[in-house]
């Protein structure tokens, strides 16, 4: 690409523009196949006077040159990307949720906003929106150090006679413009909103925003470690908050599941109860995306319990999620694949089993401490130590 530019511009543009009345003699003499008639333009041609290149032809020139170097620099990446298929994949992951080591805690924020790496500008149970101010600081160090090299490579490099020279400080004129630019613009803001289960960016000129989908979504990775997502358009990543791993995107993938509880984490605590009385208000919604675990809102930071249940909930060390896996292995003993595990519902406490109860319909009662027999019939028992499982039939 760089130097079927240059050829272009050196070899046809420049000598058109510097002996204009050359161009149809070439035309003719591609189709002439007498020899004669040949010598006789190869003659008139060469009587034909150069002419100095004006300024504004000479500036043409040059950021036409100029900007097939950048064209180059822009293409040459995306070429290899699509060669050794370089690119952000659906597959990296797994399209829901695996992993709840990531936990969004207000100490984490703070930890990220203090040296200006992150800015949060929302984190509530509706949107997450933060962008990444330190970016300008790098690009104000970049712009300083670029301008120099431009300038000792212009001034080094430049003479007037030659356009083919002139393309190169051009080039990098329009490079450092667009530095500039990213410098001074407002840095970009990445926003997932729950409730419309759509992902934002609100870039500006430098960096084209777009509004899609959750699940059109797919993760990306940057620097060899951080969580990034893939432009659903452009397919260049965009850095987002956290570490590059499963647990990182089961994190987004819960909180932007608006029918689930909001994930864990202390940045998410006084929000809970809100968004439980929002999810109950609506009734109950299936889950937009799927889980390897059980959640609820139990085991998410929000106990929706009696007095009772929540002293009796202490004594047991046993985690609602494994005693979940536990009973539905039990019911799929016999090959019988439950397809919705999330209608296996946790509804409460029986002296020391864990009562779990599958719901075509579930609800949002409380959680609850059961005192007979009568009321658990058609319910799973674990026990919270041994960890047996009983069912109870139904009457």
């Amino acid at each position: 690409m760089l130097f079927m530019g240059a050829f272009f511009v050196n070899d046809q543009l420049e000598p058109a523009l510097e002996r204009p009345g050359s161009y149809r003699i070439h035309r003719r003499l591609l189709v002439e196949d007498n020899y004669d008639i040949q010598d006789a333009l190869y003659k008139k041609l060469a009587k034909i006077e150069e002419r100095e290149l004006t300024i504004f032809e000479k500036a043409f020139l040059g950021l036409l040159q100029g900007s097939v170097f950048i064209l180059a620099i822009a293409v040459l990446p995306f070429g290899f990307a699509v060669i050794f298929k370089i690119a952000p994949s659906r597959d990296l992951f797994y399209r829901g949720i695996q992993s709840r080591k990531f936990r969004l805690d207000k100490q984490m924020l703070a930890k990220a906003e203090n040296p200006g790496t992150y800015k949060f500008h929302r984190v509530d149970d509706e949107c997450f929106v933060f962008s990444k101010p330190k970016l300008r600081k790098k690009l104000i160090r970049t712009f300083v150090i670029w301008i120099i090299i431009t300038t000792v490579a212009f001034a080094a490099l430049y003479d007037p006679n030659t356009v083919e020279i002139l393309g190169l400080p051009v080039a990098a004129l329009l490079i450092t413009l667009a530095i500039f630019l990213r410098m001074v613009m407002p840095a970009p803001r990445l926003v997932f909103n729950r409730l419309k289960g759509q992902v934002s960016l609100k870039g500006n000129i430098v960096n084209p925003g777009f509004t899609a989908n959750f699940d059109k979504i797919a993760p990306s990775m940057m620097y060899g470690k951080l969580m990034a997502i893939a432009h659903p358009k452009l397919a260049y990543g965009i850095l987002a908050f956290g570490a590059y791993d499963q647990s990182t995107w089961s994190f987004y993938t819960q909180y932007m599941d608006k029918n689930r509880p909001l994930p864990l984490g202390t940045a998410l605590d006084e929000y809970r109860e809100k968004d439980f009385e929002r999810r109950k208000r609506i009734g109950y919604k299936a889950p937009l995306y799927p889980s390897a675990m059980y959640i609820c809102d139990a085991n998410s930071g929000y106990v929706n319990g009696t007095a009772d249940f929540m002293r009796e909930l202490k004594s047991f060390k046993l985690k609602i999620e494994d005693a979940h896996s536990k009973v539905l292995n039990y019911m799929e003993k016999d090959g019988n694949i439950i397809m919705e595990p999330y209608k296996l519902c946790f509804v409460g406490l029986y002296r020391d089993f864990m009562v779990f109860k599958f719901m075509d319909a579930p609800g949002y009662e409380d959680l609850q401490v059961f005192n007979n027999e009568d009321e658990i019939k058609g319910c799973y028992l674990i026990h919270k130590k041994t960890m047996r499982v009983e069912e109870y039939p139904a009457p």
